[in-house]
């Protein structure tokens, strides 16, 4: 027996942590009746619900999986097409989604779950970008303003955005289908289609069959991935939106070295019943909204910022690394950043009280700073908080997360940030632990000799000694993720990265690490990420 698990999610990563968002249901109990291997998706006969292969590739038995999420350069030219419309949400936390325009003048739609309600204020959303053509042979255009028309965070899950363009100036937009849907008695692969990005992804897409109703929502059957949620479900027949997917089972539970247990169950509200919700709420249907439309309950976004308070922001620095709370604080510190209450908001995370009294937790404090790299600048600490709390580093031993910390604390002073450089990059004795990441505890590319990682990484990785374990290929998403915000633009760099990535996606052993890894890699290379890369979304 295994426990499979409901995640609906967008991609989160903090620091050099993957981690699953949103609504965690009822667990269900799945007998394995007949195992069988296989390296590839087949379509397998027989009554049980899923098989184990030893490659962490799903295989539903029920209908068989006709294709994994694969770049958008294999698909059709229709297909490519129709991914022209869609875009990754990025998030400065590190989450990301996917979303699609569906007017071309702007009119943009995603899930709740993906900008959420509490990361809006006054119709705004500091810190998130939306970015389209985010693919390897694409050249990405970002949207940095836009405000909230509308949300809802119960079953229909969506946001609705209005994206300000240039004078004269049109989007490539999805159709809608708001017709009832229909559903194919045979799957053939060729019905329906995702489009989005898994893992954060570049641009992907997934063969689909919607099967049922639930509700306002259509179940679906395809491989979609944390990361696809806020995506368009296509029907290719009329080459229309159905969907807006929301929830899916695509985390695979693991089965000891050689397999995963994976259920084939996925949701997507129905735009055809958004619509009918919208006329009945407002008089409006979804297409006709736009900035002067009177959205009533739906226009949900907090109206004023509010002074920080202790139940926001209180001992954040404080507390436990996997408290909840902390996840909170920093998803809700991009309301304040570049506000009058980012110090006081900071001034609250380093406060202590009688159950959270302990030293700063620097791995937490290395997550916040990271804000401070995406805006480009120090953050806007107290003077006095800011001497307090590289007093309190400095007593604290010479650990890597330590030097992490304080080196990001002082990235923008050149003099201070060399000297705690240099320090830190004399704690690697070897390259062997160079290889491991330690280089990047030290917040630099740059080894003690002045040589940058990456050639040597793409050297060792593919040429010398080549992929022999799964923690091997697992490092390199650690090594992206954690250099993804510093800048790269050397161009050797740049070209090991890329061969980085290709090496990785050619081994297709592990979807997760595929996919998290291209994530990464494509946002480093098309310059979506490194120093400054949120600054248009924040207030000055």
């Amino acid at each position: 027996m295994n426990k499979l698990a409901t995640y609906a999610c967008s991609s989160i990563a903090l620091a050099i942590l993957t981690i699953g968002c949103g609504s965690k249901t009822d667990t269900k109990i799945v007998t394995v009746t007949e195992i069988k291997t296989v390296e590839v998706p087949v379509i397998v006969p027989g009554n049980s619900e899923t098989v184990v292969v030893p490659t962490y590739i799903p295989v539903d038995k029920s209908v068989g999986i006709k294709s994994l999420p694969k770049p958008i350069s294999e698909s059709t030219s229709e297909v490519q097409r129709l991914g022209n419309a869609v875009a990754k949400v990025f998030a400065a936390t590190g989450a990301s989604g996917t979303g699609f325009f569906i007017s071309k003048d702007g009119l943009f739609i995603t899930n709740e779950h993906v900008i959420p309600i509490h990361a809006c204020v006054a119709k705004k959303c500091p810190g998130y970008k939306i970015v389209t053509d985010f693919h390897e042979q694409g050249i990405p255009k970002v949207f940095t303003d836009f405000e909230v028309l509308a949300q809802e965070d119960g079953q229909y899950d969506f946001t609705l955005l209005k994206v300000a363009l240039k004078p004269g100036e049109a989007v490539e937009f999805l159709e809608l289908d708001l017709a009832p849907i229909k559903f194919d008695e045979k799957w053939d692969g060729s019905s329906h289609v995702v489009i989005g990005h898994p893992g954060g992804a570049s641009l992907h897409f997934a063969e689909a069959r919607p099967y049922e109703m639930n509700g306002v929502s259509v179940r679906f059957q395809g491989v979609v991935i944390p990361g696809n949620s806020g995506g368009p479900l296509l029907d290719l027949s009329s080459r229309k939106v159905v969907g807006l997917v929301k929830q899916m089972r695509t985390m695979p539970v693991r089965d000891g070295a050689d397999g995963a247990y994976f259920e084939n169950l996925n949701e997507a509200t129905l735009l055809g019943d958004l619509d009918k919700l919208l006329n009945q709420k407002t008089g409006i249907s979804l297409l006709s909204v736009t900035s002067a439309t009177d959205m009533k309950e739906f226009a949900r976004t907090i109206l004023h910022q509010q002074m920080p308070d202790e139940d926001d922001f209180g001992f954040t620095l404080r507390r436990p690394s996997n408290d909840l709370r902390v996840m909170t604080s920093l998803g809700l510190f991009m309301r304040v950043v570049g506000t009058k209450y980012e110090g006081p908001a900071l001034s609250l995370m380093l406060k202590k009280n009688s159950k959270f009294n302990g030293s700063v937790n620097t791995t937490t404090l290395v997550n916040l700073l990271n804000f401070s790299l995406a805006v480009g600048r120090p953050l806007r600490f107290d003077s006095a908080d800011l001497q307090s709390l590289e007093a309190e580093l400095e007593m604290l031993p010479d650990e890597s997360a330590n030097f992490h910390s304080r080196i990001l604390l002082n990235y923008f002073n050149q003099s201070k940030r060399s000297e705690l450089q240099k320090k830190c990059l004399a704690t690697v004795p070897s390259i062997a632990q160079a290889v491991m990441m330690a280089p990047f505890n030290c917040a630099s590319t740059k080894l003690e000799d002045g040589k940058s990682i990456f050639p040597f990484y793409s050297d060792w990785l593919i040429h010398q000694s080549g992929y022999k374990t799964m923690s091997q290929l697992a490092s390199v998403i650690g090594l992206l993720m954690m250099s993804a915000m510093l800048p790269i633009d050397d161009p050797r760099d740049l070209k090991a990265i890329s061969e980085i990535n290709g090496y990785v996606n050619k081994q297709g052993r592990d979807l997760e690490v595929v996919l998290r890894n291209d994530s990464s890699a494509i946002g480093i290379l098309k310059q979506q990420l490194g120093i400054g890369s949120f600054k248009a979304t924040f207030p000055e």
